[in-house]
């Protein structure tokens, strides 16, 4: 009965999305190349983790850190199937950093690298994908340039995006997306907003929720960035960056 609902939720979501193609059960067990299965990765594509010897890479038990070259204005995709999930803008130039921690330990004294299905980083884009189980109750920390655009496609999170400048692509099948913006009007040309099943909220003039499902909205701005922001069931809000 919960698979079927929701598959409902997607459909109810793609259904109001007339430029959207997507296959709702795909979209519900499988984002960009990784299946939500939580069971660890088979096959992995991690190129980008080949180590440097100044690199010092972290795979331990609860915890996962990693830093690598990342160009200013580069896109980063995020697949992320469950957990907590901050995007914010990495404090040292031109570098990608993640860190994951988990409150849970993984079975079979597994590590959180295992859950890892994509870890490719070139010179202008980078592809990050994480399957690991929510049991595990795992917190990601994503640091991007301050100019990098990102497409996200993500499973049962909570999503907060602060300080990141440039295009965003949001696809959460349950959950909150929250995005903070400093100006929205100069800084975005337009933010869309869908909501299949939830509500929606713009913390920045202290508005009651809108519990219209499905919902849609576009703001539209003096800004060069677009947003498009898609929640199947759960919450997106708009915040002022502090």
């Amino acid at each position: 009965m919960k698979s079927i609902l929701w598959v409902l939720f997607a459909i109810l979501l793609f259904s109001s999305q007339p430029c959207s193609d997507a296959s709702a059960l795909h979209w519900i067990t499988r984002l960009g190349h990784t299946s939500c299965d939580n069971h660890p990765v088979a096959q992995t594509h991690v190129p980008g983790l080949i180590q440097r010897s100044e690199q010092k890479d972290v795979d331990a038990p609860l915890q996962f850190e990693v830093e690598r070259p990342f160009a200013s204005h580069s896109s980063l995709t995020l697949v992320v199937c469950n957990g907590e999930v901050h995007v914010l803008p990495n404090p040292h130039p031109d570098q990608l950093r993640v860190e994951v921690h988990l409150g849970a330990s993984l079975r079979h004294e597994l590590t959180p690298k295992r859950f890892l299905q994509e870890f490719v980083v070139g010179q202008k884009d980078a592809d990050v994908e994480w399957k690991l189980p929510a049991g595990s109750l795992p917190v990601f920390n994503i640091y991007v340039p301050e100019q990098t655009a990102l497409d996200m496609q993500l499973g049962k999170t909570n999503l907060l995006v602060k300080g990141v400048r440039g295009n965003k692509a949001v696809s959460a099948g349950k959950g909150t997306v929250r995005l903070d913006v400093s100006d929205g009007d100069s800084e975005y040309h337009s933010i869309v907003d869908d909501v299949a099943m939830g509500s929606y909220t713009d913390l920045r003039i202290q508005g009651n929720p809108s519990n219209q499902n499905p919902f849609h909205q576009e703001l539209v701005g003096r800004g060069d960035a677009t947003a498009h922001l898609q929640m199947a069931m759960g919450r997106i809000e708009i915040a002022k960056e502090n």
